[in-house]
């Protein structure tokens, strides 16, 4: 009955058509990545504490009571155990014990708390992001993608409706965040040049995209250290790649001792006269579970690594270049016009308008909504229905308030473009 209700839970998430002003690097990241390790979750601390029992021990030796097999078993669930071939020589001395501190295993009990850890780890930076875009823009920036992808699955008078809001809210965004820039003083100005080029929302999301990859790099020594690989001759951060090349060469934990089965434990008992020492031989079948969940793990993980690793360079050269950002514009307004767009006044539209951070805006709504809606917006945004013809076009943005004195009253312009008759924006 939980395992149905956990798994209608997980498909009531609408992750196909998961939406916002973030990249299949960031979902990776921050929803599919968390989505997988809050299954691993529910499955390890399922098996721990519901199903079954995550330890067993027997011990030579019995003592009288018929708890003491229960009361040995926790004692030994609770101080960890020794990984130890079962044909080793061992004695139960004080200074043999000792000189295997460095061994003992007490990963296992803490496995569910862990992923719960990484699962927040791994979400971290989405919340960073949406704090920043919000101090930034407003949520309008989610709100804006969102309504492009209605845009996407409507038609007719509906699509024309959404995408004319879409482009509205674009434009006020822009021009609030112009204003905003205006009304700070001189110095704030100089020091702020981040905001004076009206980057802040891009530079905040390469920020958040740094975030991702360090997480990434963390999650893969936070596994070694945790599972404490290094004590038992896997160093590397490929662990994940070795404990499956072992496991396909034949070389099981026998061998290895990574994740054993079977593990000692010693423990001391007060009695009358004395203290009483108990070896334990016990076996951890949750290990089994273990081993399969984080060879999955560090595979998934390394190939997120490797995506979002790859996501910062392709970001940095979508926003770098001032020529590709108007080379972006341009072909965007040709597929929604039957001549081409004058080179000088698209420029200048980006470079006095849109900027850094509306360049950004629109190519994250042509990620999750695709080019069509991206260019009717953008034509929308541009009027670029009052000439089809770069000429036209031209003519249609000279009275445009942005090519004007840019101190311009930004609420009466946007008082007045809502009352226009015709509903478009003229730039």
């Amino acid at each position: 009955m939980l395992g149905a209700e956990f798994i209608d839970t997980i498909s009531s998430w609408d992750i196909q058509h998961q939406v916002g002003v973030e990249d299949f690097a960031d979902r990776w990241n921050f929803l599919f990545t968390t989505g997988v390790l809050i299954m691993c979750t529910v499955i390890v601390a399922a098996r721990q504490y519901i199903v079954g029992e995550p330890i067993t021990c027997f011990i030579p030796s019995q003592v009288s009571g018929s708890t003491f097999e229960d009361y040995m078993e926790n004692i030994c669930w609770v101080q960890g155990t020794y990984p130890l071939p079962v044909d080793s020589q061992f004695s139960n001395t004080e200074e043999f014990w000792k000189s295997l501190a460095s061994k003992k295993l007490m990963y296992y009990q803490w496995v569910p708390f862990i992923l719960g850890l990484q699962t927040m780890l791994f979400y971290l930076p989405r919340i960073v992001w949406l704090a920043l875009a919000s101090r930034r823009s407003g949520a309008d920036s989610q709100a804006l993608v969102a309504r492009a992808a209605e845009a996407g699955t409507s038609d007719g008078e509906d699509r024309e409706k959404i995408v004319h809001q879409t482009a509205v809210d674009l434009e006020q965004l822009l021009l609030l965040a112009k204003r905003s820039e205006l009304s700070r003083g001189a110095l704030s100005k100089l020091l702020g040049a981040g905001k004076r080029l009206s980057s802040g929302l891009t530079t905040g999301y390469l920020f958040v995209k740094l975030l991702y990859l360090a997480n990434g790099i963390g999650q893969l020594y936070l596994m070694q250290t945790f599972l404490r690989l290094g004590a038992s001759n896997h160093s590397s951060v490929l662990y994940g790649a070795e404990i499956l090349s072992n496991i396909a060469a034949g070389r099981d934990w026998r061998s290895t001792m990574v994740f054993p089965r079977v593990t000692f434990c010693r423990t001391e008992f007060a009695i009358f006269g004395g203290t009483q020492r108990y070896i334990a031989q016990c076996a951890l079948p949750v290990n089994m579970l273990n081993e399969k969940i984080y060879i999955f793990l560090w595979f998934w993980m390394a190939i997120g690594l490797l995506i979002t690793a790859l996501s910062v360079p392709a970001w940095l050269l979508r926003v770098a270049s001032c020529r590709g950002r108007s080379r972006y514009v341009r072909r965007h307004l040709q597929l929604r016009q039957e001549g081409l767009a004058d080179k000088r006044l698209v420029g200048e539209f980006v470079d006095r308008f849109l900027r850094h951070d509306g360049v950004f805006l629109l190519k994250m709504m042509q990620m999750n909504v695709g080019d069509l809606v991206t260019g009717m917006s953008l034509c929308t945004c541009t009027a670029c229905g009052c000439g089809s013809t770069a000429r036209g076009w031209e003519a249609s943005t000279r009275s445009c308030h942005w090519r004007l004195d840019p101190r311009f009253d930004v609420a009466e312009f946007i008082f007045a473009t809502l009352i226009d008759q015709h509903w478009s924006l003229s730039w």
